[in-house]
């Protein structure tokens, strides 16, 4: 089950005391919001210039600060070891080292912010956390985006902190990722590690996500392959998406998956609690790379498909050799199969066995070289 964040939080650090108009960003964020039909009122603890609390017909609570100081340096130390922050603000360090003031931009649902006060009451009392849905958690990560984007644009912000996944990026990088529908790469965190070498002596990267939990229940580990990292992100995030859509799911455990013409492959594995993935603690959901066309990679497991059906035409030869297991195995990809239907995507069996010859006698073969139409 997805665990969607009560609170987003992004921090925009600056090298300036005063870096923007704080009643200008307000105004620009309500006019754009009343553009969408949605209207906020400001709540009585509002400081005009420092601090403004904006609650909207949509039920989200705004909260948006100027803090002039630098932020707690030692908040950022896990941010700044990420090879990801590393790769994309190489300079970090000293942006942040740098920066004079920031400002706070922070999203819930409900009147009542959630502490962990309010949370642990709310859970005494059996009631539904408010906010706790998919569309509800991305209307809060898109209006903190939006609030952000705006305030970096009028104030040049050196960094964003955006705190659900722990991202720390120059402001220009969060502009461009924000725009993105979650779940983006400003959502999911790939936490990059050293995978060693294939067995064709090529790098190798491992990855496990932060963030992906938020979406799926559980985080990401992709294990130890040769490809780059940005094409394995691809991937990560189709594997997501596909839970995200309104009648998504979870690839199953022990099944496969990837786009239309096999340009990549991922068998997929449900870790569960107590065991491990690698180095890494379950529950997680792993991805092992059986192939990838552009790299030229090819698992040592990986097994090339010769024939691929659905629950609908099952070849004769494939269900004599099933035997006795046949009806319930192809239960069981029927269910898959309305699944991927429902969600819009596409699911088949693929195996490495070709056709049996036809038998002598036979016109255009024999009915079991065909495909059966297979019924409940």
């Amino acid at each position: 089950m997805a665990q969607f964040p009560a609170s987003i939080q992004a921090a925009l650090l600056f090298d300036r005391a005063q870096p923007l108009d704080m009643a200008a960003l307000v105004r620009e964020f309500l006019a754009a919001e009343a553009g969408t039909g949605t209207h906020y009122n400001l709540v009585a603890d509002t400081n005009p210039g420092v601090l403004y609390r904006l609650f909207g017909g949509n039920d989200v609570m705004i909260t948006v600060e100027h803090v002039d100081r630098q932020a707690k340096l030692p908040l950022f130390e896990d941010a700044l070891s990420s090879p990801f922050t590393n790769m994309g603000t190489p300079d970090a360090r000293e942006r942040l080292a740098q920066h004079k003031s920031y400002i706070l931009v922070q999203a819930h649902h409900g009147p009542i912010p959630p502490t962990p006060e309010a949370l642990s009451l709310i859970e005494k009392l059996g009631v539904p956390l408010p906010g706790h849905s998919l569309a509800e958690f991305r209307l809060r990560l898109a209006l903190s985006g939006s609030l952000s984007t705006m305030a970096h644009r009028m104030g040049n912000a050196t960094l964003v902190h955006w705190t659900p996944n722990d991202h720390l990026m120059k402001g220009d990088m969060f502009a461009t990722l924000a725009v993105a529908p979650a779940p983006s790469l400003l959502h999911i965190h790939p936490l990059l590690f050293d995978g060693g070498e294939s067995v064709d002596g090529r790098p190798q990267v491992e990855i496990r996500t932060m963030g992906a939990q938020h979406f799926l229940g559980r985080e990401i580990h992709v294990a130890a392959n040769p490809v780059p990292w940005a094409d394995v992100l691809d991937g990560i995030l189709a594997f997501v998406k596909v839970g995200c859509l309104d009648r998504g799911y979870v690839v199953p455990d022990g099944d496969s998956f990837g786009p239309e013409g096999g340009a990549y492959s991922y068998r997929v594995r449900h870790i569960e609690k107590g065991e491990k993935s690698g180095g890494f603690e379950g529950p997680l959901y792993r991805l092992d790379l059986l192939s990838s066309q552009e790299h030229d990679f090819k698992a040592p497991d990986f097994v090339e498909p010769v024939r691929t059906f659905t629950d609908r035409n099952v070849p004769n030869d494939v269900l004599a050799s099933l035997g006795s297991s046949a009806g319930a195995l192809v239960r069981e990809w029927r269910a898959k199969r309305q699944m991927a239907d429902a969600a819009g995507n596409r699911f088949y069996v693929k195996i490495d066995r070709p056709a049996p010859p036809p038998k002598s006698g036979s016109a255009d073969g024999c009915p079991s070289c065909g495909n059966s139409e297979v019924t409940e």
